[in-house]
């Protein structure tokens, strides 16, 4: 039996529009207006811009912090392994066997930064503006 492997595809970010940190802001700070609304639109926007996307199911190593603070993945998708199409629907369960790609979000995204993973350290690319196809398969969802 071969040992399992993971390959990172790309890092990509997302594309950071007002409309989308309008949206995530009603979410996670609802009824905020005035001077209040502009200090929390520019931490939403803060917060939003940290995400990426990735291709890999993996745990971002922070030394600096905890082990059980450290950022995880989420809204997980897996993919064809062209990535042409998703393998099962959005928030399925994980398949059990075959070869696939994963493609996810991670907040406190920091390029020079491995990741840890249970094959041990990666050392990721860097980031791309995330591409049209991957932006349709795996959208990013405003969450509270």
């Amino acid at each position: 039996m071969s040992k399992p492997s993971v390959n990172v595809l790309g890092v990509y970010r997302l594309d950071v529009t007002d409309e989308l940190v309008r949206e995530q802001h009603s979410i996670l700070l609802p009824g905020r207006q005035g001077h209040s609304w502009a200090a929390s639109e520019q931490q939403v926007r803060d917060q939003i811009e940290t995400l990426g996307s990735r291709w890999v199911i993996l745990r971002k190593s922070q030394p600096s912090l905890p082990r059980d603070e450290w950022q995880a993945t989420w809204a997980e998708a897996y993919l064809s392994l062209d990535g042409s199409s998703l393998a099962v629907g959005r928030w399925s369960p994980t398949p059990v066997c075959g070869d696939l790609r994963i493609a996810f979000f991670m907040h406190f995204w920091q390029p020079t930064d491995p990741l840890q993973s249970s094959y041990g350290e990666i050392v990721c690319p860097q980031p791309h503006l995330m591409p049209d196809r991957l932006r349709k398969l795996v959208p990013f969802e405003p969450v509270g």
